[in-house]
């Protein structure tokens, strides 16, 4: 049943990242599948790699990682992505960048 508790707070997860919170089913959304957890690792070892620029009419505007700091910052780590897993941690920072810029936008 969804309206209470746990449930409201997928909902709200699901609206910030822009999911269709009926796609959801609370068994399935618990955890991290092993198969994703080396690109988010690597996207959270990263993640201050922003490039953002200023707004003209005030505010910032999100604009991607900047590869050149998340290159050393991954190798600081000592860590190697293959190409699908640089593949789904550009995926993760197309939703963060997404959710970044719309919170800026409200």
């Amino acid at each position: 049943m969804r309206g209470s508790g746990r449930d409201d707070e997928l909902d709200a997860d699901a609206e910030f990242w822009g999911i269709d919170p009926a796609l959801i089913q609370p068994e399935e959304a618990i955890g991290l599948w092993e198969i994703h957890a080396a690109a988010l690792h690597a996207f959270l070892v990263v993640e201050s790699q922003w490039r953002v620029v200023s707004l003209a009419q005030g505010g910032l505007m999100w604009v991607g990682l900047d590869y050149s700091g998340v290159r050393a910052g991954l190798r600081g780590a000592g860590l190697k992505l293959t190409p699908d897993q640089w593949s789904e941690m550009q995926m993760i920072e197309t939703g963060a960048l997404n959710a970044l810029n719309r919170v800026r936008m409200q």
